[in-house]
């Protein structure tokens, strides 16, 4: 075949025939073939059959060339076009089936379908160039898909003299291809033109024939095509309107349609298959609402809920307007809703006297009617005729066991009188009858707990939660028997399921928190907690929250007082995932944590048990310890004043407040707390240690000393160490504040009972030397700065040592000792120790040792800062005498009296210029020098 189309050549009219028939296959033969086939009302057997007439070689009009099809795939949107995977016809079709989503309208649209030249290659073809939208879904993939160009090789074949086009390839649009790209383009063949005028007008005249031939047969066909869309659309919009029979007359229409025309298009017979499905379940459907309609009146009547019965015999007396069973019943049932209503409107309005009697009355005329023995019981029940109405409720379900009003009354009333058992017994008569009820299960399986039959109780909440999943207050019975049950984990879910369904409900929020605390699930307990108590949780609920938090507490808090303080952070941490706001938990972790020296953890405690506890004066002081432990003494101030500020009477706070005062150097404002504990010891005495009231005292001690109070200090430090006479300290600092008296004596003294009490304490021997050395007793300083060398392992007290022993040797005469001692390198390199004193010392060393040169630089190093300046001036002055020149030593002698440092009584005193020049005291002008500056 291929080989004759070649040889006949392609006229212009083959060319177009060709290019309209391949427009036509891809338009409309492989769009709606593709829809037909991802139709969700398409059935299997169908969809295979369209599959294979699509690929029968026995089809002339098929619209696949052979089973060899190659399509580029396009069901992955993921995929780059760029790299295309190719598929055999039959597996695309397969993953177009299994990937692509279903849908009744039809998703896969074609638009701007263009064909090209007729080309050849082997054999005759064009390309159809269009753009593929897949509007569903590959159901793999959360990509949507998108717009892609796409083209398809239409192989034409001469059948006759018609010609045939098939879809020989489909692919993605490759780089440079176009519809107007020449390639393999086909050259047309024309007829011979005629050479004389009345042949041209022959050929034109059968041209224009041929050609309104042609249009007419179009145009036939176009109409013949508008029909058949037109009674496939009717067909929809009978179907939509669920018209069936309509819409098997349009489709019917369609398919004859379709086989007279040869369309062979399966989209007709795919909807009247549809539409016979659609049928068959509207008749089954409307079976079942009929068989629905009758079960729920008959139920109805049943509860003596007549006119609930009566709307659906009427639903089914409308199917069936002839039935005179049906009739009878309607009316029957009429009469007693009527009678109904009427006492039920007088039992609303309270008229159960007046009622009993009416039904005697009825009962009398019909004793055999299950109802009015139900009415008059109800009665009985509003006037506490509990027998009467027992009776009356046996009496009318005697007449009709079915009578499920009566059943639920009876449960009711021995529910009541304490017999469960019969209550249980009604209400399973009832479920027998009415077997959907989920209500009534959940009421037996609450009875069966106060039975103790838990199984059953627990089928009976899973029977009422099968019945009616989004009922919580279900779950929540069912989660109080698994509880019981011990069955947490069930329990949890149950009332997790609560909650979903009723988040305003506290009491499941309360029984899951109470599970999560058995379990030590601690944060998820204290949030259940929360929302419970957030949505007003009972006060029985309250107190046992409060009991869940309170053993917690109590168990840290025994921790701390056994100083087990890493216990103690375990069980107040539970306690606080409990309830974060509980400022008595959270202030005995914050002891704890200050305990293990968290200062800052304690703080942020301490801080939040503040938050939640205001007024609450230990949190504070507390606090207040941990910001001294970390240096925030001025934080420590403000919490000890609160503290004193909620409890006046916290006197510990004071002393806290005043040590803090004293850290920051604020002595002034640290002496009123002071007094005022001072002034309260004899009352409050007995409440305190005496180390308390030692503290206190020397705190004021302290302050008094830095205020120059030395007196005062002495006595308040004095007080201190009579409450406590091995206090140290207390016998460091009144020594220092005896020293500052000038009563040298007194300092020694204290300062000997402190090494007593500390032998090994380098800085209480520093100061009894230094006391020495300023009392004069050189000797006795020089063995005290001994004994500071010997105890100084880490030598922090080195040259500080060895300045003082050294002036110390001077006082003594012991020259060379003191030059030993003032020129050891480690003293010399000191520059914090060895300034103008040590340089003035060491000045004078060489002096005294007859070594004036050595000993003129050290002096001069002191000039510039007094009183060291006044002192070496007169210290080189002798210098000077000491190498004979009186005038060098004048000079020097006006400029140490001129700055007013030095008194005659210390020129009196020295006996440093007897040593230079032992009769220069006498010498007319240094006399005169004396005279000017020092008198």
């Amino acid at each position: 075949m291929p080989g004759r189309s070649l040889a006949q050549g392609i006229t212009t009219r083959d060319s177009e025939e060709i290019k309209l028939l391949a427009q036509r296959k891809v338009e409309r033969g492989l769009s709606d073939f593709l829809n037909v086939l991802v139709d969700e009302d398409l059935e299997e057997a169908q969809r295979k059959e369209i599959v294979r007439k699509s690929l029968a070689l026995d089809t002339p009009n098929r619209l696949f060339y052979n089973q060899d099809v190659i399509i580029e795939d396009d069901l992955q949107p993921e995929r780059p076009i760029d790299q295309p995977l190719d598929l055999k016809i039959e597996k695309y079709l397969a993953n177009l089936d299994l990937f692509y989503t279903k849908s009744s309208e039809p998703t896969i649209a074609f638009s701007n379908v263009k064909v090209s030249s007729v080309k050849e290659r082997g054999y005759t073809y064009v390309k159809v160039f269009y753009t593929q939208l897949f509007k569903g879904k590959n159901n793999q993939s959360a990509v949507a898909f998108r717009p892609v160009p796409r083209v398809a090789e239409m192989r034409a074949e001469r059948v006759g003299k018609k010609w045939t086009v098939m879809i020989a390839q489909i692919g993605f649009l490759a780089p440079g291809d176009s519809v107007t790209a020449a390639l393999n383009n086909v050259t047309l063949v024309e007829p011979p033109a005629p050479v004389d005028s009345a042949a041209i007008a022959a050929e034109k005249e059968r041209a224009e024939l041929e050609q309104a031939r042609l249009d007419e047969e179009r145009r036939k066909e176009e109409k013949l095509r508008e029909t058949y869309k037109n009674y496939i659309t009717e067909g929809d919009k009978a179907l939509a309107n669920k018209d069936y029979a309509g819409a098997l007359r349009s489709y019917g229409e369609a398919e004859k349609f379709n086989k007279s025309q040869q369309y062979e298009d399966e989209i007709p017979s795919i909807k009247i298959s549809k539409v016979n499905r659609l049928m068959n379940a509207a008749k089954i459907a409307e079976r079942e609402l009929l068989r629905e309609n009758a079960e729920k009146a008959e139920l109805a009547r049943k509860k003596r809920q007549y006119n609930e019965a009566l709307q659906y015999y009427n639903k089914i007396q409308a199917k069936f307007p002839d039935s005179t069973a049906l009739l009878v019943v309607i009316k029957d049932l009429t009469r007693k809703a009527n009678i109904k209503t009427e006492f039920d409107e007088q039992f609303a309005s309270g008229q159960y006297e007046k009622l009993v009697s009416d039904y005697d009355k009825i009962i009398k005329k019909e004793e055999a009617n299950s109802d009015w023995y139900l009415g008059r019981a109800k009665c009985y029940l509003k006037l506490n005729k509990d027998d009467r109405a027992m009776k009356d409720l046996n009496k009318s379900i005697e007449l009709d066991y079915a009578n499920l009003d009566a059943l639920l009354a009876r449960a009711d009333l021995n529910r009541k009188l304490g017999n469960l058992p019969k209550a249980i017994a009604d209400q399973t008569a009832y479920l027998n009858i009415d077997t959907k009820n989920d209500n009534i299960y959940a009421q037996r399986g609450q009875l069966r707990v106060r039975t103790n039959n838990l199984a059953a109780a627990d089928e009976d909440f899973t029977q009422a939660i099968t019945l009616n999943p989004n009922q919580g207050a279900y779950y929540y019975d069912r989660g109080l028997l698994r509880n019981r049950n011990q069955q947490y984990d069930a329990a949890v879910a149950d009332f997790t399921k609560t909650i979903e369904l009723t988040p305003a409900k506290p009491d499941a929020y309360f029984w899951r928190g109470m599970i999560y605390a058995m379990q030590k699930q601690y944060p998820l307990c204290g949030a259940d907690f929360a929302d419970a108590v957030k949505k007003k949780a009972p006060v029985d609920y309250s107190a046992r929250m409060d009991s869940v938090v309170f053993s917690l507490y109590s168990l840290g808090q025994q921790a701390n007082q056994a100083k087990n303080y890493e216990q103690a952070v375990l069980h107040l941490t539970d306690a606080i995932a409990v309830r974060s706001a509980s400022p008595q938990a959270l202030y005995e972790r914050g002891f704890a944590y200050f305990n293990q020296q968290a200062y800052e953890e304690a703080i942020d405690d301490l801080t939040a048990s503040i938050k939640y506890a205001p007024t609450d004066g230990p949190p504070f002081d507390k606090r207040a310890e941990a910001y001294m432990a970390t240096g925030k003494y001025d934080l420590a101030v403000a919490d000890y004043r609160q503290s004193v500020t909620i409890n006046p009477a916290n006197y510990p706070a004071m002393l806290g407040q005043a040590t803090a005062l004293v850290q920051l150097k604020k002595y002034v404002d640290a002496i009123p707390s002071l007094i005022a504990v001072k002034s309260a010891q004899k009352k409050i005495e007995k409440n305190y240690t005496p180390t308390f009231f030692r503290d206190m005292y020397y705190r004021l001690g302290q302050c008094e000393a830095a205020t120059n109070q030395y007196d005062k200090a002495v006595d308040d430090y004095s007080s201190a160490l009579k409450l406590d006479e091995n206090f140290v300290t207390g016998y460091l600092d009144r020594g220092a504040a005896y020293e500052a008296l000038g009563r040298l004596d007194r300092a020694v003294d204290d300062y000997q009972r402190a090494i007593e009490r500390n032998p090994t304490s380098v800085p209480y021997y520093f100061a009894k030397a230094s006391a020495l050395e300023k009392k004069g007793d050189y000797a006795e300083a020089i063995t005290a700065y001994g004994e500071v060398a010997r105890l100084d392992s880490t030598q922090q007290w080195q040259t500080k040592t060895l300045l003082r022993r050294g002036a110390s040797y001077i006082g003594i005469g012991q020259y060379t000792e003191a030059l030993t001692d003032l020129k050891q390198d480690a003293l010399q390199a000191d520059t914090l120790v060895c300034r103008h004193d040590c340089w003035l010392n060491t000045g004078l060393a060489y002096l005294y040792a007859g070594q004036p040169d050595a000993g003129l630089p050290y002096l001069a190093r002191c000039q510039g800062t007094q009183p060291y300046a006044a002192r070496a001036a007169y210290a080189t002055a002798c210098a000077y005498l000491q190498r004979n020149d009186e005038t060098g030593a004048l000079t020097w002698f006006e400029r140490a009296f001129q700055d007013k440092v030095l008194t005659s009584a210390d020129i009196r005193k020295d006996k440093l210029i007897d040593l230079a020049r032992k009769d220069f005291r006498k010498n007319k002008a240094f006399r005169q020098l004396t005279d000017k500056y020092l008198k």
